[in-house]
């Protein structure tokens, strides 16, 4: 029994120890932090997405069912990504509540986004600003003077005649955006979330009651 003890313990002394510097040195140094692989991954996937990439489908939907509201998230977002990938010093939001002192600079930075990845692509974007801003201008008047006692039936059609040609005008611009991003047809952000099903259904429920007040 002594004999299986004595050699049971020159055993464990054969085996090796590690001193706890060692095993502090084998462990990361953070604990929490992603790896490697994770982080690049992800500042690829950041360096790719410059501006908002969306399908028309889903734009055009969005569009209408907001009444044109979504306007103001497409140009947030656009901005978003532009801080994120460009290291801006703005505030997105501002920048897209009060879109129309921007969309020039935004349109530029879109088409110097094309020269640079040698993409040929017939557009103009200083016109296309101006087009966009002018209509903006002018659908904020129609919707002042509608409010002055214009009949409510003509003021509707005018302004979906205004929200219509807004988004005309913004379309051509998202194809480039897409184009721009290596996403032509915008397939990665085509299906409808949960968010945008809400959207659509609060929509739907506010055309039908804009609707029945033309109509009573």
């Amino acid at each position: 029994m002594r004999t299986n003890l004595s050699s049971a313990k020159r055993n464990m002394r054969a085996l090796p120890t590690m001193k706890p510097k060692e095993v502090c040195c084998n462990m990361p140094n953070n604990i929490y932090a992603a790896p490697n692989s994770i982080v690049e991954d992800r500042e690829e996937d950041a360096a790719g997405t410059a501006f908002y990439v969306v399908s028309q489908r889903k734009f055009i939907l969005l569009f209408i069912a907001s009444l044109g509201l979504y306007q103001i998230y497409w140009f947030y977002m656009n901005w978003r990504r532009q801080k994120i990938t460009a290291g801006l010093a703005i505030q997105p939001a501002l920048r897209g509540i009060f879109a129309i002192f921007f969309t020039h600079a935004l349109f530029k930075r879109i088409d110097a986004q094309l020269e640079t990845r040698g993409l040929s692509l017939r557009w103009s974007p200083n016109a296309i600003a101006s087009a966009y801003v002018v209509l903006s201008l002018a659908s904020a008047m129609q919707d002042r003077f509608a409010a002055e006692g214009v009949s409510p039936p003509l003021s509707f059609g005018i302004s979906l005649l205004f929200l219509g040609a807004i988004m005309l005008i913004l379309l051509p611009v998202q194809r480039t955006i897409n184009t721009v991003c290596s996403d032509p047809e915008g397939k990665s952000n085509n299906s409808l979330g949960y968010a945008n099903i809400v959207w659509l259904i609060l929509g739907g429920v506010f055309w039908l009651l804009i609707l029945l007040g033309l109509i009573s």
